[in-house]
């Protein structure tokens, strides 16, 4: 998203909600993409934790842990 972007939805977002709620707003959509982030950073680092413990295992027990929860679905 460049400059003109950001200077066109500023003003859109002014005409739509206008200048009294557009900083509550901005506020929300922050902490809403904040979150958003944090928990996509949290799956991330299970995953890769998962993929760790998959590889540092032995293949047999690779095998086993694949195979019960296949089972379990």
């Amino acid at each position: 998203m460049n400059f003109g972007d950001m200077i066109f939805l500023l003003l859109l977002g002014l005409v739509v909600f206008g200048p009294r709620r557009l900083p509550e707003i901005a506020k929300t959509v922050g902490r809403i993409v904040g979150d958003l982030k944090h928990v996509g950073g949290e799956v991330q680092g299970k995953i890769t934790r998962e993929i760790e413990d998959l590889e540092l295992a032995q293949p047999a027990k690779v095998l086993s842990s694949v195979a019960n929860r296949v089972s379990a679905v």
